[in-house]
């Protein structure tokens, strides 16, 4: 699995504790079974590029959101910049061959939102304004049941009560939309063929020596 994060936080805009929340997620993600690419600053040029690089399976995007389902990117200069979430979920239906999930970690990135993505398996995000402690707690509980084989329905569902068992009644914060008729499963990336790699090494070393010769 393939998980790219992405960290927003304008110039203009109150500090995030991004990197406990990259902290928490590299100390859950086993690097003999995923790949975590972590990219801050991000511009809406560097997330197309990293999306283009990395095939992410997995897309988690950590920063502010407002009431008006927009997010807080960043300008080519480090202040804010909107993006707005409907349309991101149809920029990102591009990469539907290998994204299958996207954490929208920002306050009330989901918040009135139904519909996200007509071919992206599930997307996850905050209905209100939500407290950095609460945002790291839930990356640390989803991350941890997705590697250990959960679904992304059920990491969620484990991650969501986990946060409800010091309270003394559910807070219906976190929210998830799935399209069950997109598979959950994606594609692996071509794999380098070694057999052929080392034949042509091979006969690259040997046509070198005749050559010498």
């Amino acid at each position: 699995m393939r998980i790219l994060f992405i960290g927003v936080n304008p110039k203009d805009t109150g500090q995030l504790r991004l990197q406990d929340e990259i902290n928490v997620i590299k100390d859950i993600v086993d690097p003999t079974n995923n790949r975590l690419y972590v990219r801050n600053a991000s511009t809406k040029r560097a997330m197309r590029r990293y999306l283009n690089k990395y095939k992410p399976n997995v897309l988690h995007i950590s920063g502010h959101g407002n009431d008006d389902q927009t997010l807080l990117f960043e300008d080519e200069n480090g202040h804010t910049e909107i993006v707005y979430i409907d349309q991101l979920g149809t920029f990102l239906d591009h990469y539907s061959k290998y994204l299958k999930c996207v954490v929208l970690s920002a306050c009330y990135s989901l918040n009135n939102v139904e519909i996200f993505s007509s071919k992206i398996h599930c997307v996850i995000g905050m209905k209100m304004a939500v407290a950095n402690t609460m945002a790291i707690d839930f990356s640390r509980a989803f991350y941890d049941s997705l590697c250990s084989g959960e679904t992304f329905e059920s990491a969620f569902g484990i991650a969501k009560a986990e946060l409800n068992l010091s309270s003394a009644e559910d807070h219906d914060v976190l929210k998830i939309i799935v399209n069950k008729n997109i598979d959950s499963v994606p594609p692996d990336l071509p794999k380098i063929k070694w057999v052929i790699v080392g034949f042509v090494l091979a006969t690259i070393v040997v046509l070198g020596y005749l050559l010498y010769s």
